[in-house]
């Protein structure tokens, strides 16, 4: 069965009002209407994705480059679930509004021009919000007729990728192969004269989606595998935290891991992939560093759904990563006997080195690169980003903080420690806590008092 999340964004998340401004910026009114947004639907179709990905690759290697081109995309309400199941068709082109630019798949960068697509007399419309590769992009009159872009002059037998009325407005630009575009959100929305209020909500479409596509899952997941020791990853895992410093400076004491829990969640990691090809387009390279981030428990089921977020953070400065465990591990929980820290993959393109105490948000510009900035910032062992999910948790390390013994070497724990699922995951390891290691205690120097006193008692003279 075919994956599908919808994620609905929050109004007051980054992410909602990151897209809520591309929308407006790009033109959702005219002289006399103006496009409301109601609710924004963030899409997760990891099939899907893949062919777009391996479409990107395929771009590259024949044109020599690529752009990822965020292109409106309007449609009829009743087709918006088969295109979340199997994507636009570039042979269903045509059959409700022509090919006027060519015979194949229209976007707009103008959302208001994608409106006339939509349902005229529903009262909350649809729009796709999509992703579109762009290598050759040529002029073409309209209604001219052919059946494929023209080959580009000098490099027969290349053909244009994609065919425009306008390169430089892209009010329309036509795609010819599928899967050369992904559906990256939907926003519902309503067409209202200028100045006046969007009605109130009457229907739930995304909730009747259901009942034509029951594979959609309105309620975004992730997933977790723990790693046995003989696991390829565990022991790759194991000798990473191992060799990058999983002890303190005098060397007594040492981390010691319990369990290595792999992560799967299709909309951070799609979220990931896609800030990848857009770092390798903005700075010509990008490389992926694994490293550690430390925090406390309570955070960590947060995290593995929606991320670490930079403006989540008390200081808004940006998310900090480090190259050695034992740094992390200084900021997850002090007085848990067994902790956690995330093993992230993280995007670095262009890092500069700064002084410990140096605050500043965002990075300082490229030197003779304006107007690009560093996207990294570095001190000793610890990096820091600035942008959101340019970093993705790729597994959660259980681990104790032990008093190291250089004669007597403490195997790991294994057996005994798992996650419960009383509701939803979370990650508590089955050892004591320190309210029962304080009752144990207790209970003890109780039986030991006890003890003495009746030796006392039995001693003493009648």
């Amino acid at each position: 069965m075919t994956h599908i999340e919808l994620n609905t964004l929050t109004p007051d998340g980054i992410e909602y009002l990151e897209v809520q401004e591309f929308f407006h910026r790009k033109g959702a009114s005219s002289k006399n209407f103006e496009l409301k947004i109601v609710a924004i639907h963030e899409v997760t179709n990891p099939k899907l994705f893949k062919r777009f990905q391996i479409n990107q690759a395929r771009y590259k290697n024949i044109h020599g480059h690529v752009q990822l081109l965020r292109l409106f995309h309007g449609t009829k309400r009743v087709n918006i679930p088969s295109i979340l199941k199997d994507n636009l068709e570039v042979c269903r082109h045509g059959l409700n509004c022509g090919d006027r630019f060519g015979p194949g798949v229209s976007f707009s960068a103008i959302p208001y021009y994608s409106s006339h697509y939509c349902d005229k007399f529903e009262q909350v419309k649809q729009m796709l919000l999509c992703w579109v590769l762009v290598s050759n992009i040529i002029e073409i009159p309209e209604n001219m007729p052919f059946d494929e872009p023209p080959f580009i002059p000098g490099h027969y037998p290349l053909q244009y990728d994609t065919t425009a009325k306008n390169k430089e407005t892209m009010d329309v630009i036509v795609k010819f192969r599928d899967h050369t575009f992904y559906p990256a959100y939907v926003i519902d929305f309503q067409k209202v004269p200028r100045g006046h209020i969007a009605k109130p909500l009457t229907f739930d479409y995304m909730k009747s989606a259901l009942f034509l596509y029951p594979e959609i899952n309105l309620y975004p997941s992730f997933s977790i595998t723990k790693l046995s020791i003989s696991d390829p990853d565990y022991r790759d895992i194991s000798r990473l935290f191992h060799r990058r410093g999983a002890t303190n400076l005098s060397e007594t004491l040492e981390l010691k891991i319990v369990a290595i829990y792999e992560v799967t969640n299709h909309r951070l990691h799609k979220r990931f992939e896609i800030n990848r090809s857009l770092y390798r387009n903005k700075y010509g390279s990008v490389m992926e560093h694994d490293l550690f981030h430390g925090t406390k428990r309570k955070n960590v089921v947060s995290i593995l759904k929606n991320n670490l977020q930079v403006r989540s953070l008390e200081t808004g400065l940006g998310v900090s990563f480090s190259r050695r465990p034992y740094i992390s591990s200084l900021f997850c929980d002090e007085l848990e006997t067994v902790k956690q820290m995330l093993l992230c993959n993280v995007l670095v393109s262009n890092i500069i080195t700064v002084q410990r105490d140096c605050l500043f948000d965002p990075p300082p510009f490229i030197e003779g690169g304006y107007p690009l900035r560093y996207d990294t910032t570095a001190h000793k062992s610890t990096l820091v980003k600035f942008e959101d999910h340019t970093f993705y948790p790729e597994y959660v390390i259980s681990f104790r903080e032990v008093r190291r013994r250089h004669n007597h070497p403490i195997m790991p724990l294994e057996a005994s420690h798992h996650f419960q699922r009383p509701q939803e995951q979370t990650f508590y390891e089955s050892a004591p806590s320190v309210l029962e290691t304080i009752c144990a205690l207790a209970l003890i120097i109780f039986i030991i008092v006890f003890t003495i006193l009746v030796i006392v008692q039995m001693r003493s003279p009648s």
